[in-house]
């Protein structure tokens, strides 16, 4: 079910690179601008019941983080953030979540799926 006056109408416009680039800025923006140090990002409503402070790359902070530099190394937006101050809790929380919601041995190997543990 879609959730009138969520989602944006379609629109026949012709492709607009400028357009895109400014979306692509727009939702970087947004993104910074929710990240908090200690919980990272809010869960999403939609994300079968995916708390706030998510570490996974899949739906969480690592995948969020990852996406950001990506965009920013290939210009595709112009803020930078530097998240190397939080890579250590980040790391902390992944290995909590594979230790508590993973199949036995599962968190000894990690995956990109949800984060890769260091050992």
């Amino acid at each position: 079910m879609i959730a009138l006056g969520r989602h944006r109408a379609l629109t026949h416009d012709a492709w607009s690179e400028s357009a895109a680039r400014a979306a692509i800025e727009e939702i970087a923006a947004d993104a910074i601008a929710q990240f908090d140090p200690d919980t990272f990002w809010p869960g999403h409503p939609s994300d079968d019941g995916v708390g706030d402070g998510n570490p996974s790359f899949y739906t969480g902070a690592a995948g969020v983080i990852w996406a950001l530099d990506y965009l920013h190394r290939i210009d595709a937006v112009s803020a930078v953030v530097d998240f190397r101050p939080v890579l250590s809790r980040l790391l902390e929380r992944t290995i909590a979540a594979f230790e508590n919601n993973s199949p036995a041995d599962y968190g000894k190997h990690g995956s990109l799926l949800k984060g890769c543990v260091l050992s």
